[in-house]
């Protein structure tokens, strides 16, 4: 019984998240997203994501961002040039940041913040292996004429993930006393 209470704790928690990185989303796009016309922005809403694998580690943290990418390109207007496009922006790209969020190591020690800031990083970094992956296969057209489509792909996800990274480090540092708290009750 006390595994069911724990696991139901669970669901309603990531239910209120989803809630917040929804509202959070609408923010984000109303007032962040004017600069990239092909999608991508600077998102806060993605940092619960974040959250949620640290509290309850990879597979709920996984769990989470498939269905927070899915929801998201369901209801702020995502753009489908095929089920693999959506698939790797508003599906892997996403559980790639709550995978590694849970496989990041929490715990009280100020010793273990370079961990989660590395995990940002990575995760980030992987985030945007897959939306410059997904920008050289869907969208090569848009590049400049002479540009290699690689580098224009990256430049173009790259001037909106690093500064998600630098963000969601940022966060952390802030947040982290309540960020060890939440991790260590889950």
């Amino acid at each position: 019984m006390m595994i069911q209470n724990k696991r139901i704790a669970m669901f309603a928690t990531m239910g209120v998240l989803m809630a917040l990185a929804l509202v959070l989303e609408y923010v984000d796009k109303t007032f962040l997203s004017f600069a990239w016309l092909q999608g991508g922005s600077i998102s806060t809403s993605a940092f619960i994501i974040f959250v949620v694998g640290w509290r309850y580690k990879a597979a709920a943290g996984a769990l989470f961002a498939g269905v927070y990418g899915f929801l998201t390109f369901y209801l702020f207007g995502g753009t489908m040039y095929s089920l693999i496009q959506v698939v790797l922006e508003y599906g892997l790209a996403f559980i790639v940041l709550g995978v590694i969020a849970g496989l990041t190591p929490m715990g009280t020690s100020r010793w273990k913040l370079p961990y989660v800031i590395g995990g940002i990083w990575v995760a980030c970094a992987i985030r945007l292996l897959i939306h410059t992956v997904a920008g050289i296969i869907f969208f090569a057209e848009y590049a400049p004429a002479g540009q290699a489509v690689w580098l224009y792909s990256l430049t173009y996800n790259g001037l909106y993930m690093v500064p998600n990274a630098i963000l969601y480090t940022v966060l952390t540092v802030l947040l982290w006393p309540t960020l060890n708290r939440l991790a260590k009750s889950a």
